[in-house]
């Protein structure tokens, strides 16, 4: 199986993450990875929306709750040449990216270089600290 510009990215993302930053948890999402058609519907319907982030870094720093990453090849795959944002399924990941900017989560498009860019200055931000006795629940003992 050869590997697409994205897939390689993404890879070398997450490589980076692990790299500088091992206690990092970091979510891929498969969505873009070559599978069979019934593996993919499989995957599809384990999700609540179809257009996430390639990378969700599950850490809240700066107000933040967490950082979303949406890898692209390069500015041309998503921008026209006016600077505006191409159409079809690159609007849908717009307009998922404005959503979780609105409820909290750092959400950007961004090629590799502005992504490892980003995901250093995310890291820089302090940390949103909670305490660490708070219960688990298990939903049967929510009133």
């Amino acid at each position: 199986m050869t590997k697409r510009p994205e897939d390689t990215q993404q890879i070398a993302l997450v490589n980076h993450l692990k790299e500088h930053y091992p206690g990092t948890i970091g979510v891929s999402n498969l969505a873009g990875v070559h599978l069979h058609p019934s593996i993919k519907a499989k995957i599809a319907s384990m999700q609540t929306h179809t257009k996430q982030a390639d990378l969700l870094v599950l850490e809240g720093r700066g107000g933040w709750f967490s950082l979303a990453l949406e890898l692209k090849r390069d500015h041309d795959s998503f921008l026209n040449k006016n600077g505006t944002f191409k159409k079809g399924y690159i609007s849908q990941q717009v307009f998922t990216s404005q959503h979780l900017r609105g409820l909290g989560y750092y959400a950007d498009m961004v090629t590799l270089d502005e992504a490892i860019a980003t995901i250093e200055w995310y890291k820089s931000l302090q940390l949103t600290k909670l305490p660490n006795d708070l219960p688990l629940f298990d939903g049967r003992n929510i009133k």
